[in-house]
């Protein structure tokens, strides 16, 4: 399935000549976007008219006329050089790509952000009873869901011991939230206590973190069922 589309008609225009009359082709809309993103290149006076379809549900006017910008910026380059390489056909104007490489680029960079799993910790320390998670009808706290996820850390934990991957299957549910959770804090775990976490080890440490904390979610099984693999 695709849900970007560019065409072309460059069919000539009508030849039809009346009497007394002055023709012109217009240029019809039924008000419904088909597609996501739409490009309508239509041939006109050795030129293009160019219209942009897009489903307001996804995008802004002002977003929309960023896109149509850009792509004009695209075409203009590659009408003033056509044997360059579409790949490096820029889509920024001047002034954007200035204030992507100069002025973004020159930001002061944000301080590290905690793990996931840290950072929980410590609004669950802060604020236990407060709403952690909703699905449905169903709501954890910061508290349940720290102690629902720490329960499958746990147990993930002992039948992984050997280092082999865990999978965990279930519908898609408020316990599929625990489940990313209990992830996290096992991977944590393991990596405290492995050799690896140890000074001098700092790339086996990223390593056995990518290999160890992995979770795959499937449908049509009992929440929480965790199975060594």
């Amino acid at each position: 399935m695709f849900q970007t589309v560019v065409q072309v008609d460059d069919s000539p225009e009508s030849g039809l000549n009346l009497p007394g009359a002055t023709v012109e082709r217009l240029y019809a809309h039924s008000g419904t976007a088909t597609f996501d993103l739409c490009f309508d290149l239509t041939a006109e006076n050795e030129a293009f008219r160019v219209f942009l379809d897009y489903a307001t549900d996804l995008y802004a006017p002002a977003t929309a006329r960023r896109i149509a910008d850009r792509y004009r910026t695209l075409l203009a380059s590659v009408r003033a050089d056509p044997d360059r390489p579409l790949a490096e056909a820029p889509l920024l104007s001047s002034e954007e790509y200035e204030v992507v490489t100069r002025t973004w680029a020159c930001a002061t960079r944000p301080a590290d952000l905690p793990p996931v799993q840290a950072a929980f910790e410590a609004q669950r320390r802060r604020t236990p009873h407060a709403p952690a998670a909703l699905w449905h009808d169903r709501q954890l706290t910061y508290e349940q869901l720290g102690a629902a996820a720490d329960r499958l850390a746990h147990q993930l934990f002992r039948t992984a011991s050997s280092g082999r991957p865990v999978g965990i299957r279930m519908d898609r549910c408020l316990d599929m939230t625990v489940a990313a959770l209990a992830v996290l804090v096992r991977a944590d775990r393991r990596l405290r206590r492995s050799p690896c976490s140890q000074p001098g080890h700092p790339a086996r440490v990223g390593t056995a973190a990518c290999r160890h904390a992995a979770a795959r979610t499937r449908p049509r099984h009992s929440p929480g069922t965790a199975a060594g693999r």
